[in-house]
């Protein structure tokens, strides 16, 4: 996707990971544990709605940070231990960045569940959240009301 936001204010967002349940759907609480010798562990809770039934979600990711252009996560325990992904940013001029999101995801807990549901519930439950990450980069950058 591409937004009207620089690059800086893309990364402070997808960086902010104290705030997010601030401006996240679904997520209640967002909070970087610690530093390590290879990036940050950063804990996220909240509520998944398209999963069978209304469903809490915990999970704690491991994410390495080349900024401002690269931030690559996966999740080491919590519900979404088979998560990761990557956020990739690069200027699209006149202060317009272009976005590269992609995710994997696994449940332990449904093996048996089949890739095309998994497929739903990545659309119905992640790329909102990304959408509403996009828009506060732009509503940081003022390019958004």
């Amino acid at each position: 996707m591409e937004l009207a936001a620089p690059q800086s204010a893309v990364w402070g967002t997808i960086t902010d990971y104290d705030g997010m349940e601030r401006f996240v759907p679904g997520v209640e609480r967002s909070r970087r544990l610690s530093r390590t010798r290879t990036g940050q562990l950063v804990e996220q809770s909240g509520v998944a709605k398209s999963l069978p039934g209304e469903r809490r979600v915990e999970a704690v990711f491991e994410v390495r940070e080349r900024a401002p252009s690269l931030l690559v996560f996966r999740g080491v325990s919590g519900t979404f231990p088979r998560l990761h992904g990557y956020w990739r940013l690069r200027p699209a001029g006149a202060g317009r960045t272009w976005v590269a999101y992609r995710c994997t995801v696994g449940f332990d807990s449904a093996p048996d569940l089949p890739d095309a549901l998994l497929g739903w519930i990545v659309q119905r439950e992640i790329m909102p959240r990304v959408r509403a990450i996009g828009r506060e980069a732009e509503r940081r950058a003022g390019t958004r009301r």
